[in-house]
């Protein structure tokens, strides 16, 4: 049997998309297995997502056949005011003890789990014969590729970059996704940050003995890839570098602040410089300077009363077009 025991905790942007993605392993990976979804009595807790979360997991349990252990609808049953009752720490503890192991036992034997089982044991119960997800992202092959230590160049004392041609090697250069890290920690705050293309795209300050997991946003790699440690010591307790198939409204880690950047190759800050260039550039924005300059060239060879004429008809005529622009309602590639 397979208890799923989440969403006390989870980032609720996130988390529906995760838990699905779990749920669909399961029953693949072990289709002999019972699974049972668990709901905390956390879901009373008003400093937690885990109330919203808990909805998730009953209408995901509901859509995929499977059963859920319900914690919070058992304390509400037996408490007036289950959100102060979580706070008497004696009496809390006594109460777990108490109720829980034979509400875990109830929910094992509960006739409806032997529906599941037929299910879960049919030898047709593939990937194939799997629901259609409820998030049309599921439906999608995954990825994940791999980028060890090995692969980065050694940046000052405190970076390592990931070229071009090395992400063009690895099949990485140009392809949407998410980062995720593994690194050991040192005593203390650890801290970081990962550059794409020369932006700063994720930071963080973490403590512990070891971080595996998500680094940053869904990113689109066209250039170089730059870690930042706070120190050398940091950097030498970096593993793997993950890149993963994008997953929705992902944000990354941003407790961080941004750290100096050591001495970069010259031809490695031209790569940065260019791509992000072309990541923030657009071909209308380019060409709007261009005209503005042109038209001041123009103004520059007429008298100052006729600059004066020209200055007044041409602000007419950006407060119209301006107008023309918003009740248009185009997005800000539309240039008139």
């Amino acid at each position: 049997m397979i208890f799923l025991s989440f969403s006390d905790y989870d980032n609720p942007y996130t988390f529906p998309y995760y838990y699905e993605l779990l749920l669909r392993d399961c029953q693949r990976k072990f289709p002999q297995a019972e699974i049972l979804c668990l709901i905390g009595d956390r879901a009373f807790a008003e400093d937690r997502h885990t109330k919203d979360n808990a909805f998730v997991v009953k209408n995901l349990a509901e859509y995929y056949g499977v059963e859920v252990m319900n914690l919070a609808e058992l304390m509400a049953k037996k408490q007036t005011d289950p959100k102060t009752f979580l706070t008497e720490r004696e009496a809390y503890s006594g109460f777990v003890q108490r109720f829980y192991p034979n509400a875990f036992i109830e929910a094992i034997e509960k006739p409806g789990m032997e529906g599941q089982e037929d299910v879960s044991k049919s030898e047709e119960n593939t990937q194939d014969s799997l629901k259609t997800p409820l998030n049309s992202l599921l439906g999608q092959e995954p990825y994940c590729i791999k980028i060890s230590k090995e692969e980065f160049q050694e940046i000052g004392d405190t970076g390592l970059l990931l070229p071009r041609e090395k992400m063009e090697a690895l099949g990485i250069l140009g392809k949407n996704g998410i980062l995720a890290q593994s690194l050991s920690l040192v005593p203390g705050a650890n801290q970081g940050n990962c550059l794409v293309d020369g932006i700063l795209t994720a930071s963080y300050s973490i403590e512990g003995s070891s971080y595996l997991g998500i680094y940053t946003k869904e990113i689109l790699p066209k250039g170089q890839i730059l870690l930042l440690f706070a120190s050398k010591e940091e950097r030498e307790n970096f593993h793997e570098l993950y890149m993963l198939s994008g997953v929705p409204l992902e944000r990354g880690l941003e407790n961080g602040t941004a750290l100096p950047i050591p001495e970069m190759p010259v031809e490695e800050t031209a790569a940065a410089e260019a791509s992000s260039e072309v990541v923030a550039e657009s071909p209308a924005a380019s060409q709007i300077p261009s005209s503005e300059n042109a038209g001041a060239a123009k103004t520059e060879e007429k008298p100052a009363v006729k600059q004066e004429e020209k200055k007044t008809e041409t602000q007419k005529q950006e407060e119209s077009s301006s107008e023309e622009y918003i009740i248009s309602d185009q997005g800000p590639g539309d240039v008139r």
